[in-house]
């Protein structure tokens, strides 16, 4: 009897001490990591820029500049973006002056975006024109309504490739030419334009360097678009 007591107790004893070291799983606290990226800071866009155009400053509201002022919203560097935007004088209207505008050039071969902007005394109305190319010139029809720019990109250092943009200055629109008889695309930046003149205030024509359009008697390659 006094052995099953004895042995009784063991067991009560052994069973004490494996429930006094039973511990339950660590669970590792959440620790914020200190490799986590700082806070991107926002970009403070200025209400009025001022361009220089030869001897003085021209002033423009950004609001009136939507295409511009989405594009600085995504500067690395805002300063340098805000120094680089250039002015092309247009024209004279009777209500104000067109500019073409220049920004986000890119370094090496000075291609930019272009927008018209029609700067009134009231404010400014804006249009995009032109992407990742480089302002030529620009030509207006007999009335003086209408503009032809020209723009180019380099293919070499001799050669550029080139697009014309036809713009209504009275509706602030851009036009298309049309030619029914072409079976390939001579704008667009496909072929060099040589030349070019208004026939009329709906009509011009260009010259390329191309031996498929027939020539005429002074060698000249020209082809005509309605508006």
């Amino acid at each position: 009897m006094k052995r099953i007591v004895t042995y009784a107790m063991i067991v009560l004893l052994l069973t004490g001490c494996s429930q006094e070291h039973k511990t339950d799983p660590i669970t590792k606290p959440f620790q914020p990591s200190d490799q986590q990226s700082p806070p991107k800071t926002e970009i403070v866009l200025p209400e009025v820029i001022s361009i220089p155009y030869e001897d003085k400053y021209v002033e423009f509201k950004l609001s009136a500049l939507p295409f511009l002022e989405m594009y600085l919203k995504t500067s690395s560097d805002l300063h340098k973006e805000l120094s680089s935007i250039k002015l092309h004088h247009l024209t004279e209207s009777g209500s104000g002056t067109f500019y073409l505008l220049s920004f986000a050039c890119e370094q090496s071969h000075n291609l930019c975006s272009y927008i018209l902007v029609h700067k009134e005394t009231d404010g400014s109305l804006s249009m995009p024109v032109a992407d990742f190319t480089k302002f030529h010139d620009a030509v207006f029809s007999p009335s003086s309504e209408k503009v032809m720019l020209q723009f180019n990109r380099p293919v070499s250092p001799e050669k550029a490739m080139s697009d014309l943009v036809i713009i209504d200055l009275n509706h602030i629109e851009i036009l298309r030419l049309k030619n029914e008889n072409l079976t390939r695309d001579v704008l667009n930046y496909n072929t060099s334009i040589l030349e070019k003149e208004w026939i009329n205030d709906r009509k011009i024509r260009i010259k390329i360097p191309d031996a498929k359009i027939p020539a005429d008697e002074k060698g000249a390659q020209w082809i005509e678009f309605d508006l």
